[in-house]
Parts: structure tokens; sequence; C-alpha cells
């Protein structure tokens, strides 16, 4: 059988190999079972759980838990936020210490979004979160949603449009 030089790349230098299957290293505090699209970023402590999805477009800040079965995609996570297990969120910003309780689903999709006096309609945008809002269990989110802060969204309930700061949301 004849001998294969390595591929050389344009410098001279040799390709890196492939990773082969099961090859992979998580990064510190991502369990090595969930999975992490080459373009999140992650930034300083974070704690990610067993199977969670973080998809392209997803950055987390520092000290930010992802738990078990949660997925993100396209989605920024400020410092101090606590995702829930089972979790599934589209187009979101989530600020700083925001609770996202288990099993709270955030649609993306088409949404108007109003900023300052422009209005932008047909934008990608699951939804906004205030610092400090949190979202107990079972909570719907619809597209283009705003959470002020420290508001509450009680267990079960279906938010849509604008949520004022300091406000809850019950079920009923």
């Amino acid at each position: 059988m004849a001998r294969r030089d390595p591929p050389v790349g344009p410098a001279g230098d040799e390709r890196p190999t492939p990773p082969r299957a099961g090859d992979r290293t998580a990064p510190e505090g991502v369990d090595g079972t969930a999975a992490v699209a080459d373009d999140v970023a992650l930034d300083g402590t974070v704690a990610v759980g067993p199977n969670a999805s973080l998809l392209p477009g997803t950055a987390l800040g520092r000290n930010v838990r992802v738990g078990a079965n949660a997925t993100l995609a396209n989605c920024i996570v400020m410092a101090g936020a606590r995702i829930g297990d089972g979790a599934v969120l589209h187009d979101c910003i989530v600020g700083e210490s925001v609770e996202i309780g288990p099993n709270v689903t955030v649609e993306g999709g088409p949404a108007r979004v109003v900023a300052t006096d422009a209005v932008y309609d047909d934008v990608e945008f699951g939804g906004l979160f205030a610092d400090r809002a949190r979202l107990r269990g079972g909570v719907t989110v619809a597209p283009g949603t705003v959470v002020g802060r420290d508001a509450t969204a009680d267990s079960g309930t279906v938010l849509r449009g604008e949520i004022g700061s300091g406000e809850t949301v019950r079920r009923g």
C-alpha cells in the first residue's frame, strides 16, 4: 500500500486533522452531551446541562445557566440569567438575571418591532426579556413580545404584546 503524505496548507503547514466521531471536547461548564454550534459565543463561566442545544447565533454571558434539554437558537443571554430544563427559545434577547422556567416556549417568527419612531414589520423576533424578569414553568411567548423589568409571568400563561415593568401576569 502506498504511503500518503498529509495535506499541506497554503503556508506549507499541515492541516489540522478533523475530529473523529466521539473525539469532541466540550467547553468548560458545558455537559459533554450538549450540542454547541461552532459560532456560539460563551463569555466566562457558564453551565450548560445535559442534552441542551445551543444553536447558531447564540451568545451566553457570564454565569448563565442553561438547563437539561433546553434549546436556544439565535439568542443573546446576558449575565446571570437562568434558562430552565426543557425551555425552547428562538430569536430572543434575555436580560441580566432573568429567570426562564422549565418548559417555557418562546416562538420565533415574524413580528412587528417598534423602536423609537420606526416600525419594522416581519422581523424574525421571539421576545425581549428585560433585567430580572421571571417566567415560571410552561409559559408560552408569542413572537414580538416585550417583557419589562421585574415582570413576572405565572406558570402556564401565554404572553403577547408588551408586559410592563413590575407587572404580574396570572393565569385565568
